[in-house]
């Protein structure tokens, strides 16, 4: 049965990883910064587009739902927007 060495006596391996993460190339930051803003920008005008009502609504909670699901695409437009603007500065 074959036994593993000790670790001083294995073979050399590959150098460890770097510390720090190398950096993203300016293409590659605008790409991303652009895809953020265009995608907040898409939420918060479907947010926009969303229009409330009451004779349609067959629930009693058709509502509340409604301004739950405006605030949410709200927080998901802003959560996109800083997104991008994070990717634009790190």
């Amino acid at each position: 049965m074959l036994q593993p060495s000790p670790p001083s006596q294995q073979s050399p391996s590959l150098p460890p990883p770097e510390s720090s993460s190398p950096a993203d190339c300016l293409a590659c930051r605008i790409t991303g910064t652009a895809t953020c803003i265009g995608v907040a920008t898409y939420v918060l005008y479907e947010r926009s587009q969303l229009t409330f009502d009451p004779a349609a609504s067959t629930s009693r909670n058709a509502l509340r739902n409604f301004k739950w699901h405006r605030g949410l695409l709200g927080v998901m437009g802003a959560g996109f927007i800083g997104l991008g603007v994070f990717r634009a500065t790190m």
